[in-house]
């Protein structure tokens, strides 16, 4: 119960006074408290919410109130992030980073989830507000680094978003819990409060608070951290076998090709099926084969979204950027010796499924 979390709290202080307003706490040094930024001497501020995605809906709604319009996002980004803004926020125009720009844009979105790494110089321009999606990355990972140096040189505020129950949890993704870190490019809160009243607002008016259960109490504490470290570690070893097993097993001609992501979570396989040729169908079909496939040689995987744990995982999406069909595939810690035959089985299915797709779809590009 909420008198349990309170016991369990080993910094700061919890207040409650209404569920639907969230739960208030306060004592803290945000970015030490959720990323391990003890001499970071800026003013900052936060809340918890109940997802990662109720926490990018709050900051769009908040930035879109706040007047600002124009979004750059990274390459390859999380792709639900995209739809979110496409089909709730009229006001903003999100676009993919890109070498030629007709003015500055307002806000830009570095995404860990990205295929590249994101570009922290953000290419020369300055915008009013930097965001930075964290939930690809351990918390205290040095891609933050860049972050904080590139909202420190620039003055503009700096936004954190995380979903927590991923890394956080060390990939097990039980439960759920997001979060907004809101840092000063110096050392006035004020420079943050505006933004930090629309978040409020949007938190209270929109019942994004977060359950007080999912608030686990080893946020703040330098072993955690180094835990969350190592296992992410473990993580992307996994994920290069099995990138290497996918990538062994593919021939030249094969009409798929294998994408490496800088986070090195999963691995991202694209195809050349394009919505006017059924990519949502045929990405069902993908799934079904792969499962089926996998089931007769005795692989353990399954349809999901999660990081894999003791099965693969199976997932597909249309791209936001190139219009493509995606799989994602993950298997964090399958036991040693079913890559290589995944790689065979993987590579049998997308031959066979994406037999007849036109010619005219085949090339692909990675530098997304």
């Amino acid at each position: 119960g909420l008198g349990d979390v309170y016991k369990r709290q080993t910094q700061g202080s919890l207040s409650y006074t209404y569920q639907r307003a969230g739960v208030e706490l306060s004592g803290v040094h945000w970015p030490a408290y959720v990323y391990g930024r003890t001499g970071l001497a800026r003013a900052s501020d936060g809340l918890f919410f109940h997802s990662g995605m109720s926490a990018i809906g709050a900051l769009l709604h908040s930035i879109q109130s706040l007047g600002w319009q124009q979004i750059e996002i990274s390459k390859g980004a999380y792709y639900e992030v995209n739809m979110l803004c496409d089909q709730f926020f009229p006001g903003l125009r999100m676009r993919f980073t890109q070498d030629d720009r007709d003015g500055d844009p307002d806000v830009a979105w570095l995404d860990a989830w990205a295929n590249e790494r994101p570009d922290a110089s953000l290419g020369g321009f300055r915008p009013k507000l930097l965001v930075g999606d964290t939930s690809a990355v351990e918390p205290d990972g040095a891609l933050l680094d860049e972050w904080f140096a590139t909202s420190a040189s620039l003055g503009v505020p700096l936004v954190l978003v995380r979903s927590h129950l991923k890394l956080d949890t060390f990939g097990l993704e039980m439960g759920k819990l997001g979060s907004l870190v809101v840092v000063a490019p110096d050392g006035d809160a004020r420079t943050i409060e505006p933004l930090m009243s629309e978040l409020r607002d949007a938190l209270c008016y929109l019942g994004l608070g977060f359950e007080v259960a999912n608030l686990y109490p080893w946020l703040g504490q330098a072993e955690f951290l180094e835990l969350t470290a190592a296992r992410t570690a473990a993580i992307r070893r996994r994920t290069d076998v099995l990138v290497a097993a996918l990538e062994a097993a593919r021939r030249d001609d094969d009409p798929f090709e294998i994408i490496r992501t800088h986070h090195r979570l999963f691995v991202r396989i694209a195809t050349p099926v394009t919505s006017p040729d059924g990519a949502d169908a045929r990405g069902l079909e993908l799934l079904r084969s792969l499962s089926a496939a996998c089931a007769h040689e005795g692989i353990p995987a399954v349809i999901g979204s999660s990081f894999g744990l003791d099965q693969f995982t199976f997932r597909h999406y249309i791209d936001e950027h190139d219009d493509r069909l995606h799989l994602r595939i993950a298997g964090a810690d399958v036991p040693e010796g079913h890559a290589e035959a995944l790689g065979r089985c993987v590579r049998d299915v997308m031959v066979d499924v994406l037999a007849g797709v036109p010619e005219r779809a085949v090339a692909l590009t990675t530098g997304r």
